[in-house]
């Protein structure tokens, strides 16, 4: 009990500096010691290095501890570990990668930092994140067919919602620098299982649906901005209607709206429909090619939970308690239309 309420410190205090500005903000350099990103990592490290032997992370470890009754708490307390690792190294990726982009290069976007870092350090910080990312959606698959009452309280989503945005933007992007750590499909099946792991616990939570709703939206934004350099028009946010993404923002209370606690009328159907959800994403981007995004974004529906309407782009895309990535000038966020008549108009689509 002690090491999981030393490691739900440490992840208040990552979400803390994260909701201050992060990096926005603290514009000091992450490798040097004292600063609190540098600080924070080593406070992860050190949780992780006092742990015995018997209950680390490993799946030989997992089976023996689900063996002997323990396997509940344990599996919560290193889903706490990888979300705050996925977290604090998640502060450090581009919302939507510009063209030039290389993780192994540092950020691409916010302030620029103006010293080269260690040999090393962006590929450590990518990796960690990485390696936290698979973790969790792993884990949680142990805590589904382990019978861990996976579902039976939404905070697994918490971090499922960060590994998902990492999986979503290795899932489109490809970088030399990164592929014997993460290759587009070893991250699409990543993304499958997110995407499955908030299928079931949205059949206790709507949340859930909200989250799958938000991960469709940035999955289809980072599809966009990649469709925008085959177009040469760059990596140009603007031309999406969007005047500034920033990532990294906390927003502790997200604003509930009318249409979010609907969601809870919707049913998702036992398994969730992964490569039709992608290719009603794709069919979306395709119909858009070559017009700007202007005000309203609507994903069109085919197969799969993925209808998104935004009435201004300026919104929260992503937010969530935990706090995810934020857009300045909050707007509601929902599904298109009446729910009741939405459900009947899909039928036997993603959602029954």
């Amino acid at each position: 009990m002690g090491y999981t309420i030393r490691i739900v410190h440490i992840l208040s205090q990552i979400i803390s500096w994260n909701g201050r500005g992060g990096r926005h903000v603290d514009t000091s350099f992450p490798w040097l010691t004292g600063t609190a990103f540098y600080r924070l990592d080593e406070d992860l490290n050190r949780w992780r290095s006092v742990i015995p032997v018997f209950l680390q992370y490993s799946p030989q470890n997992a089976s023996a501890i689900i063996a002997l009754g323990k396997g509940k708490p344990w599996s919560m307390m290193w889903m706490v570990y990888f979300q705050a690792r996925a977290y604090l190294h998640r502060e450090y990726l581009p919302f939507t990668p510009q063209e030039e982009y290389d993780p192994l290069k540092g950020p691409s976007d916010g302030p620029a930092l103006t010293a080269a870092a260690p040999k090393d350090f962006w590929y450590s910080s990518a990796a960690a994140m990485i390696e936290s990312a698979n973790s969790i959606s792993n884990l949680y698959q142990i805590m589904k067919k382990r019978d861990l009452s996976a579902s039976a309280y939404p905070i697994p989503g918490l971090g499922l919602l960060t590994a998902a945005s990492v999986h979503v933007v290795y899932s489109i992007f490809s970088w030399d620098s990164m592929s014997n750590i993460l290759s587009p499909e070893e991250s699409r099946s990543y993304l499958k299982q997110d995407m499955d792991a908030f299928n079931d616990i949205g059949q206790r939570w709507c949340l859930a649906i909200h989250w799958m709703r938000q991960i469709s939206l940035f999955y289809k934004l980072n599809l966009l901005t990649k469709q925008s350099w085959a177009n040469n028009n760059g990596n140009d946010i603007s031309s999406m209607n969007v005047k500034e993404i920033k990532d990294g923002i906390m927003n502790f209370v997200r604003q509930i709206s009318l249409k979010d606690r609907q969601t809870r009328d919707v049913n998702l159907k036992p398994t969730f429909d992964f490569d039709g959800w992608v290719s009603a994403m794709q069919s979306s981007v395709n119909q858009e090619q070559g017009m700007e995004l202007e005000g309203e974004l609507e994903i069109v529906e085919s197969d799969s939970l993925s209808t998104v309407y935004v009435e201004d782009l300026q919104v929260g895309l992503l937010n969530n308690v935990s706090g995810m990535f934020y857009l300045d000038g909050l707007a509601e966020m929902g599904l298109s239309g009446d729910v009741d008549s939405l459900v009947e108009e899909w039928g036997q689509s993603g959602l029954e």
